[in-house]
């Protein structure tokens, strides 16, 4: 190995040279060259080292092209060679040669950030897990990308972001508190909040007016405050006459991980915008950071500006001329150093993919199961479940491990789209609460009556095992393999993860579809979160910003409708999320449903569905959702004239998508089917399930015997009914009833149930129901009752109508 060192800078003094002020650029020919670097930053320890994955660290078999297309736009296309199995796993190996050497030489609580577009972030993901650990991950923070990178030719969608993967060293981390500087914009707020409070003046039109708050809330300011914001103009009456206050315009918000209002320039240099909040984010001035092979000279210049000590290192001689350039012009001193090693030993590959044994050895995992038929909801021109209609709509409780084998020969190459938001696995269980009235008796009136919630879990979504990674890749695999089958040969699946577990999703989807077939990863909205002062104090990682949708086709006879996608422009949005309809960015709508549907906290976006299914399907097709939650990927299907398969493990869940598609106006018929284990029955049965008495009365009328049903003696487990018996909580949600049951299928004819508007019961269900018979004859009546936590329990009733 020879080494040269040469001094740039105004002065060659032995001093300077030695000092650990000065910055050092040095060129190092080959991966295995960065490794002997190892000792002259090990004892410094810097805080940072960033990373820009780009072109030249990629393997030639897998580099990406980049064409000059219209208006003068550059796009990345991957070449023939892109998906080479051999030169994949060689940059996995230098990859870790490197990032290994750089975890062991940062400081106790330092960082890193390596930059990448789209195509190796859910390898590089991978990756870093196995090296800083998957519990040192902080943020996937989007930025602007001068590329275009199209994957597929048959469908017209590219993805124009890069990222920023950030890792810490440990735990015990802190980022520092940083502000954009858009302006929000003032606007006019609500005056009340919840509360019982009294009546206070306001000086409207010039005169003063006592006015009370809406029930159950109470005036926000003191009189005084509010007679002041009056004087100023700040308060006004709003359409229906209450009083809002006008809040006024802030300068910048806390960033989260969306950097998108970091803009494109004519000469593509938005990185030193990008890396100079990704400075004041980690760094303090004086700190030392190392920077791998930059893309262009911004990252060292930025990292002078903020007043950093760095390393660069560069592996090109091209690339050393241009950065000495611009160090040169912006005055910035530094050492440069040239480091030149052989060229390393032959590396051992071995291949991970999937194989086709793995795949025979997951589907011959089976055990015995069976689908049993419970119930049929008719709509008024359809009493009868129809005997010529293969596919009617089908709601489906149980694991979709199981059910979808069952399903196989049926709905074998039929769905045209899948679309599942399965478990995340957090670390913390999805909690939900239960609203709930108290119970009416004769000792409270209407106004006193008691309104609260319960907390329960929605769904587990923790995985307690001592190798997560490889257990939930396993536990997704089992169920997307299950699922391929059924996807039609011109079909799609979409799959929505965040980013615990997203990149080994994409893993498992990669080897069961294959990377030929995989789409597009659109990046869709979080619920936005605000943080508290003290918050921002004690903040460990940014705010996440997105999830990522990953798209897949099962073969290029899938075509997208493109007519399908509108962005959508609102209030505060960077101009980078809808300056293309047919790009990756979908923040233009939100992800998360803002007013809920059902008392789920998570419930994805109508808006979001109507788009996916509008973009994928048309009029007629049949779409699944086989973690069908709150239920919106039906709901909506239902909306748009198009046929629906769902299927969910949860009690809670199956009473929640019922209510919903029975509140649709001009439905489709559909049934509802439950997973039972045709050796115990253990899964169809019910937590905490409960009973009940009926009691039947008969009286004549001209139109025949008028039965009068009446739900009594409910009996709970104990944990129900103790809090009936403490709050005197109407425990029942929902119930059914089939008036002429046949001991086979029950077709409901009546139902009833609770309506929640705004976490609150808005109306109670009765616990009586009537129905007149027109013949006197013998009639068995099917009833359902389902409790605020979902547990049903069927039971019948004979009556003699003569």
């Amino acid at each position: 190995m020879s080494n040269r060192i040469d001094l740039v800078g105004a002065t060659k003094d032995k001093s300077i040279a030695q000092s650990t002020k000065l910055n050092h650029l040095i060129l190092s020919n080959n991966i295995d060259s960065y490794i002997h670097l190892n000792s002259l930053v090990q004892k410094k320890q810097p805080h940072l080292t960033v990373f820009d994955i780009s072109q030249h660290l990629y393997p030639s078999k897998i580099q990406l092209t980049l064409r000059k297309g219209n208006n003068n736009q550059y796009n990345l296309l991957p070449n023939s060679k892109f998906h080479d199995e051999t030169s994949l796993i060689r940059f996995k190996q230098d990859m870790n040669k490197l990032l290994t050497m750089f975890h062991s030489v940062l400081s106790p609580n330092g960082f890193l950030a390596i930059k990448v577009n789209g195509t190796f972030k859910a390898i590089m993901r991978r990756l870093l897990d196995s090296i800083f650990h998957q519990n040192n991950f902080m943020n996937e923070i989007i930025i602007n990308s001068p590329f275009k990178i199209q994957y597929s030719k048959e469908i017209n969608f590219f993805e124009r972001n890069d990222y920023f993967l950030l890792y810490s060293v440990s735990t015990n981390r802190k980022i520092n508190a940083v502000f954009d500087d858009k302006e929000s914009g003032g606007y006019w707020h609500s005056f009340v909040s919840k509360g019982q409070g009294s009546a206070k003046t306001f000086l409207i039109n010039g005169e003063l007016v006592l006015l009370e708050p809406p029930s159950g809330t109470h005036w926000k300011l003191k009189q005084e405050s509010i007679l002041e914001l009056c004087k100023n103009g700040q308060i006004r009456l709003n359409k229906k006459g209450n009083p809002e206050y006008w809040v006024q315009p802030k300068i910048g918000q806390v960033v989260d991980s969306n950097w998108l209002d970091l803009e494109l320039t004519k000469n593509n240099s938005h990185q030193n915008r990008c890396f100079s909040r990704l400075y004041e984010v980690l760094m303090m001035p004086k700190q030392l950071m190392v920077i791998v092979n930059p893309r262009d000279s911004s990252s060292v210049i930025e990292a002078s500006t903020f007043g950093l000590n760095w390393i660069c290192l560069v592996e090109d001689e091209k690339s050393l001329e241009n950065l000495e350039v611009a160090l040169q012009a912006n005055n910035v001193e530094y050492i440069r150093k040239i480091i030149k090693t052989s060229i390393g030993s032959k590396r051992n590959i071995h291949s991970t993919s999937l194989t086709k044994n793995d795949i025979e050895e997951s589907s011959s995992s089976v055990t015995s199961h069976d689908l049993r038929a419970i119930t049929y909801y008719p709509t008024k021109s359809s009493i009868y479940p129809p005997t010529n209609h293969k596919f009617l709509n089908t709601l489906i409780r149980g694991d979709c491990k199981h059910v979808l084998r069952l399903l196989e020969e049926k709905y074998c190459q039929t769905l045209k789209l899948i679309y599942i938001d399965p478990p995340f696995y957090t670390g913390y269980d999805e909690i939900l609460y239960i609203p709930f009235q108290s119970k009416d008796n004769s000792n409270n009136t209407k106004k006193d009556m008691l309104n609260g919630s319960i907390k329960t879990i929605a769904y587990k979504n923790v995985l307690v095992t001592n190798s997560p990674i490889s257990d939930f890749k396993r536990w997704f695999k089992e169920r997307i393999l299950s699922m391929k089958p059924l996807l039609s040969l011109d079909g799609f699946i979409f799959v929505r993860f965040d980013y615990h577990f997203g990149h080994y999703a994409k893993e498992v989807l990669n080897e069961v579809f294959g990377l030929d077939n995989f789409v597009i990863e659109f990046t869709i909205r979080r619920m936005k979160k605000n943080l508290s002062e003290k918050q921002l104090n004690q903040q460990t990682r940014l705010i996440v910003h997105s999830d990522s949708l990953f798209v897949y086709r099962r073969s290029n006879q899938s075509k997208f409708r493109l007519e399908g996608v509108n962005k959508n422009v609102r209030k505060g949005q960077d101009k980078a999320e809808v300056e293309y309809s047919h790009d990756n960015l979908w923040l233009d709508i939100a992800g998360y449903q803002k007013v809920k549907r059902t008392i789920y906290p998570t419930e994805n976006s109508e808006t979001l569905l109507k788009r996916v299914i509008e973009l994928s399907t048309e009029e007629g097709d049949i779409i699944a959702d086989f973690f069908a939650g709150s239920g919106t990927t039906l709901s909506v299907a239902e909306q748009n004239n198009r046929r629906w398969l769902g299927i969910d493990i949860g009690l809670l869940s199956i009473n929640e998508i019922r209510k919903r598609i029975l509140q649709i106006e001009k439905r489709s018929p559909f049934e509802y089917h439950e997973l039972i284990d045709t050796h115990s029955d253990l899964e169809s049965g019910n937590d905490g399930r409960i009973d009940f008495d009926l009691k039947i009365e008969k009286k004549k009328s001209p139109q025949g015997i008028n039965v009068l049903l009446t739900i009594t003696n409910l009996v709970h487990t104990p944990s129900i009914k103790k809090l009936y018996d403490s709050l005197l909580i109407d425990v029942i949600d929902y119930w059914e009833v089939d008036w002429n049951y046949d001991k086979n299928l029950a077709i409901v004819s009546w139902n009833s149930y609770r309506q929640i508007r705004r976490k609150k019961v808005e109306k109670r269900i009765p616990v009586s129901t009537s129905h007149t018979y027109s013949q006197e004859n013998k009639a068995i009546i099917w009833v359902n009752i389902v409790d605020i936590f979902g547990n049903s329990s069927y039971n019948t009733i004979e009556v003699d109508l003569r």
